[in-house]
């Protein structure tokens, strides 16, 4: 049978199947297979998903649109990160009143900023402060002004990890003295609700004992990252001689898969590339660590073990040279499944009843979670950060900072596919890819200009801004998208379609060793960077999905001022506030 000679609805249907270049392939055979590719807003929207790196889940709110309006709205959606014109009308300036320590988190349209410790000398948090980020540009005015909500912590906490669209949890890892032995200092894991502060239900143990310290260290800093059941606490030491620990939990049953330790100083960072699969940055060994959640032979599918999978190296330090700090920066994992292809098609043109609340905003209930579609896990980046010393010279003199960028699905290819792919208990028999042979092609190395920050969340899945020159000066988006790369390199080419805000970098880039590499860096990970007309004079600039915020310093670090600027479109509208109005379409 002729596969025209079938009705289109089930041409359709097969097409949904295949990937973008393919369904291109088909409609460049004759005018009706033309006019079939491009009549179906299913193919449309599948093919857009597709090229913009885009996934959706079962709980986004496009799911309650026509298929013609989730196109609508993702496509305008990227016009606006292309275009950043960051009007007015979605602008708001927040002052910062109260004493904050650096420990932030942007996520699930909320900014977290913790307390600082009354005890200057402390680098924990006694409670926190958020800001419930507006969902809709009709959140203005002195009645709906955004303001700070304020949770008390119990005691002194080191630092929170949170999973709030997925299970409104956040893990808080406090510090106490023992009442045996005041030179004793017990840390816990405390998992709560973060929307009631009760204990969190899922947690078979909602306190989670996790280790004590004996005598005078108590310069201990932690990292907390959750996925799904998986939690992980890297617990660092500020001391010589001490001990940096690892671990990793299941957090609702409390059943502890790993502990770590290794010698101060030699892991900085960890994160999770996916679900089963982790990043542990090595300042001691000039490496970035893969290990990978495996099930154990012979028991049930719920056991789990930690075993190492690859080794990737850095660029040579020089001798005399140290690495003092690597951290890493990328999406968090979510747990929500993408929506199956087949979910999409039946009744994909119907909209949904008037009355169908397509997202709730600030002026009516809130739920945690970014606005649409977000970023597919395999294709997000992850951005290092690295500050390097000379080993005979004081901690807090000739620093030099560096910072690059690379995709996870590089990253994971190394643990998926390399020679150790199936693990190992022990690290050492692992020999570290070298710089050379997967760092050049893969990543991106900043240039000496950009702006240091002690704030970091500059990714938004394969968005990174970057805050380069003198104030005032403006924002810069590098979209490391490739299809994003090739249409502008096609549209430049057949000179329609550019614009002056926007440049291509294909080529490949150095960055000088600055007396701190053997040699060089050399990067050449292709990016479109998109800029903004307006100029600021922000200190720093975070991103996620939906928001650029800006950060004011004063001349001590702290923070004066937040701006906020909403990047998603209301044209077709996504709020309820604004019953059908036309002024939500003159917003763009």
């Amino acid at each position: 049978m002729n596969l025209l000679s079938l009705p289109s609805e089930l041409i359709i249907l097969i097409l949904a199947y295949l990937k973008a270049r393919d369904i291109l392939a088909f409609s460049r055979c004759r005018r009706s297979t033309r006019d079939i590719v491009v009549d179906s807003d299913v193919l449309q929207y599948l093919m857009v998903m597709e090229t913009t790196g885009l996934e959706n889940s079962h709980r986004s709110p496009l799911q309650k649109m026509s298929m013609r309006d989730r196109l609508t709205h993702i496509q305008r959606k990227e016009e606006i990160w292309r275009e950043l014109r960051l009007p007015d009308a979605r602008h708001w300036t927040i002052p910062v009143t109260h004493m904050h320590s650096h420990v932030h988190s942007l996520s699930s349209g909320l900014y977290i900023l913790g307390d600082a410790s009354p005890d200057p000398q402390s680098s924990r948090i006694v409670g926190l402060h958020y800001l419930e980020l507006p969902k809709c540009g009709h959140f203005q005015g002195a009645k709906n002004s955004l303001r700070w909500t304020h949770v008390a912590l119990d005691g002194e906490v080191l630092n929170v990890g949170l999973s709030l669209e997925e299970d409104d949890l956040i893990a808080a890892l406090t510090a106490s003295v023992s009442s045996n032995d005041p030179n004793t200092q017990i840390f816990k894991l405390c998992l709560r609700k973060f929307s009631t502060w009760c204990p969190h239900p899922m947690a078979r143990e909602t306190t989670i004992r996790v280790c004590e310290y004996s005598g005078n260290d108590d310069q201990r800093v932690a990292t907390i990252t959750i996925a799904g059941h998986y939690l992980l606490l890297l617990m660092k030491s500020l001391t010589p001689n001490s001990l940096d620990e690892f671990f990793v939990y299941d957090w609702t049953t409390s059943l502890l898969l790993k502990r770590l330790p290794a010698p101060s100083f030699t892991y900085r960072d960890v994160s999770f590339l996916s679900t089963d699969t982790l990043l542990l940055t090595n300042i001691r060994e000039n490496t970035l660590e893969l290990l990978k959640l495996r099930n154990v032979e012979g028991t049930t599918s719920s056991d789990k073990e930690l075993v190492w999978v690859a080794k990737l190296g850095l660029p040579p330090l020089r001798p005399g040279r140290a690495m003092v700090s690597l951290s890493c920066c990328t999406d968090r994992i979510r747990r929500g499944e993408e929506v199956p292809i087949a979910s999409n098609l039946p009744d994909s043109n119907k909209r949904p009843p008037p009355s169908t609340p397509l997202l709730e905003n600030n002026c009516g209930d809130t739920k945690y979670g970014e606005l649409g579609p977000h970023c597919r896990p395999d294709k997000a980046l992850v951005q290092f950060r690295t500050y390097i010393q000379a080993a005979d010279m004081p901690a807090d003199e000739n620093m030099v900072y560096f910072s690059f960028v690379a995709h996870r699905e590089v990253i994971l290819r190394h643990a998926n596919e390399g020679d150790w792919k199936h693990g190992v208990q022990d690290k050492t028999s692992i020999s570290a890819v070298p710089w050379l042979a997967w760092g050049p092609k893969s990543t991106r190395w900043g240039g000496k200009d950009e702006a240091d920050a002690a704030w970091m969340a500059n990714i938004a899945g394969q968005r990174n801004v970057v805050n380069s020159g003198h104030n005032p000066r403006p924002i810069c988006v590098r979209d490391y998208n490739i299809f994003s790369v090739n249409r502008t390199l096609s549209s430049r080419s057949l000179a329609i379609g550019g614009r002056k805000n926007q440049q291509v970098v294909v080529k490949e880039s150095t960055t000088a060793h600055q007396d701190c590499f053997l040699e060089d860096i050399h990067s050449s990970l292709p990016y479109v960077e998109y800029t903004s007309s307006a100029q600021f004079s922000f200190d720093a600039v975070l991103i996620c999905d939906a928001y650029i915020i800006g950060l004011s310093e004063s001349e001590d670090g702290s923070l004066n001022n937040i701006d906020v600027f909403l990047m998603t479109p209301e044209d077709p509208p996504t709020c309820t506030c604004c019953n059908g109005c036309s002024s939500s379409r003159q917003i763009r």
